[in-house]
C-alpha cells in the first residue's frame, strides 16, 4: 500500500495520547515523525490527566479522523504502522478494530 498513490484510499488518522501530569511527550511526537503518512494524514491530540479510559474519551470528542489510533506514551511506532492499519479499511463495509505496539519506550 503505497500513501502517494492517489488511488488507493487514504484516510485520515487522529492518534490519541493520554498523558499523565509531569510526563513528558516529546518521544511520542519524534516516534510519529519517523511514520511513512503524509503528515497531512496525522493530527496527534495529547490529553493530559491521570485516567486513560476518560482521556482516550475527551480526545475522541475533540477529533476525529477516519480511523482513529489510541497510543500510550511509553509505546515506539514502527514505520509502516499506519501502512498496516489502513490495509484492513480499505473495505469501507468493514469495520475492524487493530492494534500494534512495537515496544515499549520507557522502562
Amino acid at each position: 500500500m503505497d500513501f502517494m498513490d492517489e488511488k488507493i484510499f487514504k484516510p485520515t488518522v487522529s492518534v490519541i495520547v493520554p498523558l499523565k501530569p509531569g510526563m513528558e511527550y516529546v518521544s511520542v511526537i519524534n516516534s510519529i515523525k519517523k511514520v511513512d503518512c503524509p503528515s497531512n494524514k496525522i493530527k496527534v491530540i495529547i490529553v493530559k490527566g491521570r485516567k486513560p479510559s476518560l482521556q482516550r474519551n475527551l480526545g475522541v470528542g475533540k477529533d476525529q479522523g477516519e480511523i482513529i489510533y489510541f497510543f500510550d506514551n511509553d509505546c515506539g511506532f514502527d514505520k509502516n504502522i499506519f501502512r498496516k492499519v489502513v490495509e484492513h479499511y480499505v473495505n469501507p463495509d468493514v469495520v475492524a478494530g487493530v492494534s500494534f505496539c512495537k515496544k515499549r519506550m520507557l522502562q
